[in-house]
């Protein structure tokens, strides 16, 4: 996975991660949503056949994107690996 700050002025914050999966940058998404110094966070899909994703943020003023987004990427890593104890769980259950 690679990750590039393509823009940070102010209150905004552009990201842009390539050879990953929509997921990754969907739970991250999720996540920054659920912040309430968010005021609008969005992924952007340049064109469906290139596994690159950009995830752009705007909080509101006086607060620091990065910190939000350095706490929102700590919450989707715990979601991510909640989902996969969860599927783990469920895959040893189907087993049975």
């Amino acid at each position: 996975m690679d990750i590039k700050l393509i823009e940070e002025s102010g209150t905004i914050i552009r990201l842009q991660i390539e050879n990953e999966d929509f997921s990754i940058s969907d739970i991250i998404h999720q996540e920054l949503l659920k912040d309430p110094k968010v005021v609008i966070a969005g992924v952007l899909t340049p064109h469906p056949l290139l596994k690159q994703y950009t995830i752009k943020m705007e909080v509101k003023k006086g607060i620091n994107p990065i910190n939000i987004l350095k706490t929102s990427s700590g919450q989707a890593v715990k979601s991510a690996e909640a989902m996969l104890k969860e599927a783990q769980r469920a895959f040893k259950e189907g087993k049975k």
